[in-house]
C-alpha cells in the first residue's frame, strides 16, 4: 500500500503530458505538425500489448492497415480490437444481423490484408435500428495503444483523411487519458451497447 500511494504521488508531481497536434492536408510554411497518416503508422508498428481503434469509415483498408497487420503477425499477444460503424443504408430492412453480417464480411474482403490474424471486431447495434428516427451513429474516432498513447482526431481510416482532407487531432503519451477512453469502451461492451461484428 506504501509503495502504491509512493507511485501516485511520484506521478502526481510529473508535469502533465503535452499534446502534440496531428494534422492532415496542406502543409503550412512555417508550422510544425504531425501528419495524420504517420501518427496511425506509428502507432500501429510500435504497440506492444493492446490497441484499440474506432473509427466511422473505412476506406483502402488493407493499405492503411498493412502495418497493423504485419504487427499483429510479429507480436502474437497484441491484442486488437476495432470499433467500426455499421451503416442501414436507405430502403434497407433486413435483420441487423444480416446487415453486420455482410459488412463484417466485406471487411474481411476489403479492407483486411488477406490470410492476416483479424482483430476483434465491434459494432453499435443501435447504427441499425430500422426506424431512422431511432438510429444513432458510432462516430468516435480513436486509437489507444498499450494503455497510455492517445490519438483523438477528427479523422476516418482513410486515405484521403490521413494525407489531403484538412483533419486535425492531438497526440499524446498520458495515461489516465488513456484509462478513462478504455474504461468508456469496456463499459459500451459491458452494457451491450458494442456488440461482436461477425466476420
Amino acid at each position: 500500500m506504501a509503495v502504491e500511494a509512493l507511485n501516485a504521488l511520484v506521478t502526481a508531481r510529473q508535469p502533465a503530458p503535452r499534446p502534440t497536434l496531428v494534422w492532415s492536408g496542406p502543409h503550412v510554411p512555417g508550422l510544425h505538425e504531425r501528419e495524420m497518416d504517420r501518427v496511425w503508422e506509428d502507432l500501429f508498428a510500435t504497440a506492444c500489448e493492446s490497441l484499440w481503434i474506432s473509427t466511422f469509415k473505412i476506406y483502402n483498408g488493407k493499405a492503411l492497415l498493412a502495418t497493423l497487420a504485419q504487427r499483429m503477425e510479429a507480436v502474437t499477444d497484441l491484442a486488437v480490437n476495432m470499433v467500426l460503424h455499421v451503416d442501414r443504408e436507405p430502403g434497407d430492412d433486413r435483420p441487423a444481423a444480416a446487415i453486420a453480417a455482410t459488412f463484417g464480411a466485406s471487411f474481411k474482403a476489403k479492407d483486411w490484408p488477406p490470410g492476416a490474424r483479424l482483430p476483434r471486431l465491434w459494432h453499435f447495434p443501435r447504427s441499425l435500428e430500422l426506424e431512422s428516427a431511432n438510429r444513432a451513429s458510432m462516430h468516435a474516432k480513436v486509437v489507444v495503444a498499450d494503455g497510455y498513447r492517445v490519438l483523438v482526431t477528427s479523422a476516418n481510416l482513410t486515405d484521403k483523411a490521413g494525407t489531403v482532407n484538412v483533419e486535425a487531432g492531438v497526440v499524446t503519451d498520458d495515461r489516465v487519458l488513456a484509462t478513462s477512453i478504455l474504461a468508456h469502451f469496456r463499459g459500451l461492451v459491458d452494457h451491450g451497447h458494442l456488440v461482436p461484428l461477425p466476420v
